[in-house]
């Protein structure tokens, strides 16, 4: 038999933050580990790298200018803890970027396929070029999902929230050793993470989110504008994905950052990936 997993108390406890534990609990979200796998899998299983298997129906994306968007990954919905997990219990989720220069509001695409037609290993397309290489050098590889509890992270308002009274030591406990402790108990090296709380380099992303998608994006590194602006509406802005740089794929995203994607609540209702905010977060 295996150890049972300790609760977040109980980890907060271990790690010496348990007179905090009233106020970081009540933040915990449901989140999905992604793991990385070993061997580049079967059509249709989660994947990073390689050739994304795409119906007939779902042509290769391109950005604005017409360029081929590079693949990152995709994801077989089945394959995801179901209670963590606010998406179908079926079907197929594929991640593209384009050029994430700059690396605030990434021209992107997220494309659902929950139909019964087959997959096939879409042909890379030759006539047009590439609008990014970040994910061309990375051999394709088996993703693995485990839900975890998540909580607030880096430069969020709810993270401000569950550490203002923390002491400096504290502080550094929370962002070290409780969020490590967090992570799922495998060999397995952990790429990113669907759903849980979202992460930020310097300020909330949600409001970055908020203020391109809602408000003006002109207004994105516009600090005057910004103070001027109630940023309540921007926690409607949920995480949905993020993917780390990963040494062992020899993926590096900026300066060992990870590009992050957020999705409003309503749109995650309505499976709307169209308003989808995408970021590359870098020191």
């Amino acid at each position: 038999m295996t150890d049972p997993v300790p609760s977040p108390r109980q980890l907060l406890e271990n790690v010496g933050l348990g007179a905090h534990a009233e106020r970081i609990l009540p933040h915990e979200l449901p989140a999905i580990a992604i793991l990385l796998g070993t061997g580049a899998g079967d059509i249709g299983q989660s994947r990073i790298g390689g050739l994304p298997d795409l119906p007939a129906s779902l042509a290769w994306p391109r950005t604005a200018k017409g360029e081929a968007m590079e693949f990152t990954l995709q994801i077989d919905l089945a394959e995801l803890p179901p209670a963590a997990s606010a998406l179908p219990r079926a079907g197929m989720l594929y991640v593209f970027i384009g050029l994430d220069e700059p690396a605030t509001n990434i021209e992107h695409r997220i494309l659902l396929h929950t139909g019964a037609d087959p997959l096939h290993p879409a042909a890379l397309p030759t006539d047009i070029p590439f609008a990014n290489d970040m994910f061309a050098d990375v051999e394709p590889r088996r993703l693995e999902f485990v839900a975890v509890p998540d909580f607030p992270r880096w430069a969020t308002q709810d993270f401000a929230a569950v550490t203002r009274d923390m002491s400096e030591d504290e502080h550094d406990t929370y962002n070290e050793d409780f969020m490590w402790s967090l992570e799922p108990n495998t060999a397995s090296p952990m790429l990113g993470k669907l759903f849980g709380h979202a992460a930020g380099i310097g300020s909330d992303p949600r409001e970055d989110a908020y203020v391109v998608r809602e408000v003006n994006p002109k207004w994105l590194y516009n600090t005057r504008e910004r103070t001027r602006l109630d940023l309540t509406p921007a926690r409607s802005w949920r995480h949905l994905l993020t993917i780390d740089s990963c040494m062992a794929l020899g993926l590096g995203i900026w300066d060992a950052g990870y590009l992050q994607f957020l999705q409003h609540e309503n749109d995650l209702e309505k499976l709307d990936f169209s308003r989808v905010y995408a970021a590359a977060e870098s020191s």
